[in-house]
């Protein structure tokens, strides 16, 4: 899986940001919405790496648009 290394804060954003879009309440769904396990995803979380690719599809799957994540 390709990933793009950035600080936890932005990835804690970025978070907030799925959640608000995808209208979940928890780490879980976001993470289950982009086909990584939770526990995937909170490590790669602790370790500084966002599933770009994977985000990505999610976006192209939804039909949300970056704009959408202000």
């Amino acid at each position: 899986m390709d990933e793009l290394i950035v600080s936890k804060e932005e990835i804690e954003k970025w978070t907030e940001k799925l959640k608000k879009l995808l209208e979940v309440n928890s780490e879980k769904r976001v993470a289950e919405e982009m086909d990584i396990s939770p526990s995937q995803y909170s490590q790669m979380k602790n370790n500084g790496k966002f599933p770009y690719e994977r985000f990505f599809a999610l976006m192209r799957r939804k039909r949300l648009y970056l704009y959408h994540c202000r």
